[in-house]
């Protein structure tokens, strides 16, 4: 079937359990930050409140990891993310279900990047040393 997801080899199996032990029911790590209309927003319990241009955080670049996330009715329904320092092989869109989609406004599949960050909470947060470092 076009929907369908072939395995390719014993390694790509491996690689997809291995990774599949990272996941997590949600696979989101705090709140999102969002880029829109030429505006940063944080999401604030209920609403985004926008990021000003000094407001600082600290990026856990370990965390980096990418992929692509299926969207149906406006909600993710797969996911095949992975952090790069796992090695995580992110594929081309034409080895993904629905292949045919690709490039067209009906195309379900987004390339997605995500990576932890920090926000060190305005004024009163801690400043990073003359290193970059926070104390």
């Amino acid at each position: 079937m076009a929907n369908d997801l072939t395995i390719t080899n014993n390694n790509d199996l491996a690689m997809l359990g291995e990774a599949a032990k990272d996941l997590t029911a949600g696979d989101m790590v705090g709140v999102p930050l969002k880029y829109v209309r030429g505006v940063w927003k944080k999401k604030n319990t209920d609403d985004f409140v926008i990021v000003t241009p000094t407001q600082q955080f600290i990026v856990d670049m370990l965390s980096y990891e990418h992929g692509w996330i299926r969207w149906i009715d406006q909600k993710p329904t797969h996911r095949y993310m992975g952090r790069k320092v796992d090695h995580y092989p992110l594929p081309t869109r034409d080895r993904l279900p629905e292949a045919d989609l690709a490039g067209t406004e009906e195309d379900p599949w987004q390339e997605t990047h995500r990576v932890v960050m920090r926000d060190l909470g305005g004024d009163g947060a801690p400043k990073p040393t003359h290193d970059g470092l926070c104390t």
